[in-house]
């Protein structure tokens, strides 16, 4: 992902807020990469543009060979179904779905099932084969 003079701007005239000015990041496919600063320096907005979950106001946000800043609501969020993970610092879990429920989700959305092999693998790698049938 790449991610190349991206401002994001809120409001306008004189009421307006720069949230991000120009920022560019490359991360790498199979990196960590760990965004940190101050309460208010942009972090989740940054986040969010990279997502697609929200618009750049300019710069541009490249997945692979998709730019995501010329994408449509409805693409980006079927960008974000099929090619991206989250993990939020709330766990943003479906209280009335149970464990199992909530990490098939996703999937049952955009039509697909779980390879049961690799489910069970993360399952036990995360350690929650006891917790499927709980709710959170």
């Amino acid at each position: 992902m790449v991610a190349t003079a991206v401002l994001k701007t809120y409001g306008s005239g004189d009421g307006a807020v720069t949230a991000l000015r120009e920022v560019s990041a490359t991360f790498a496919r199979g990196q960590f990469t760990a965004i940190m600063g101050p309460s208010g320096s942009g972090k989740s907005t940054f986040l969010h543009c990279l997502a697609g979950s929200d618009t750049v106001t300019s710069g541009t946000v490249v997945l692979g060979e998709v730019e995501l800043t010329g994408l449509s609501r409805t693409r980006r969020t079927q960008l974000r179904r099929d090619r991206m993970g989250f993990v939020f610092q709330s766990f943003n879990l479906l209280p009335m779905l149970t464990a199992e429920e909530n990490i098939r989700l996703t999937g049952r959305l955009a039509g697909r099932h779980a390879d049961r092999p690799w489910f069970d693998t993360v399952v036990d790698v995360l350690g929650l084969r006891e917790r499927l049938d709980h709710r959170p």
